[in-house]
């Protein structure tokens, strides 16, 4: 079975090692979830499950928090560097590298069902509830508003479930869609509504 793949067992190790330090959005928690929705879509389409473990994996293995960089190359040349560590082959290697490269960013074209596969693990958690805790979370380690994590909410990941390559991932999408929905129409209701903000504070 795939799940015994040495590659994929001392990948877990590295990868939990690794990161067991990290907190925020793109944490370890993270990339298990990203790993569990690779694993189950590409069950279904029949992918290269050791090359999709792998690249799903080492995704997001160096994504400094809070900070602009070309993070899904970076990993690539460290997931490069590690599987060559380990004597994984170099076709492979190639494989997994591309997937990874492939990951970040707007919806890409013409990608192997590997690399859409993880595109689309890693875009839900762009959806739903999670998405919404990710969201608060990053903005606030940046010292932003509650504001402008609705605004990122609304604007960016509002458009997320149209852009899934996977029917799988699309329908998943669609359900979490529907709920950030229902959380910002709720918290609309409770900043926006004047009746329900706080009253000014006024000492005698």
């Amino acid at each position: 079975m795939i799940y015994e793949s040495p590659y994929l067992m001392k990948a877990k190790d590295y990868i939990a090692e690794q990161l067991k330090d990290r907190v925020g959005a793109h944490d370890l928690n993270h990339v298990l979830r990203v790993y569990n929705w690779c694993i189950k879509i590409g069950e279904e389409l029949n992918a290269q499950l050791e090359v999709l473990g792998l690249a799903a994996l080492m995704h997001d293995i160096i994504r400094p928090e809070g900070f602009e960089s070309n993070h899904a190359t970076e990993s690539g040349v460290e997931a490069d560097r590690y599987l060559r560590s380990i004597g994984y082959s170099d076709e492979k290697i190639e494989s997994v590298v591309a997937t990874i490269k492939a990951h970040h960013g707007l919806k890409p074209l013409d990608l192997t069902l590997e690399a859409g596969i993880l595109w689309d693990a890693d875009k839900l958690e762009a959806v739903g509830a999670v998405a919404i805790a990710r969201t608060f979370w990053s903005r606030g380690a940046l010292g932003l508003s509650i504001e402008d994590g609705l605004k990122t909410i609304e604007t960016r990941w509002s458009k997320i479930k149209d852009m899934m390559h996977t029917e799988i991932a699309r329908k998943e999408a669609e359900k979490r869609h529907n709920f950030m929905v229902r959380f910002i129409q709720e918290m609309r209701r409770e900043i926006d509504n004047p009746k329900l903000q706080p009253q000014s504070f006024h000492p005698k």
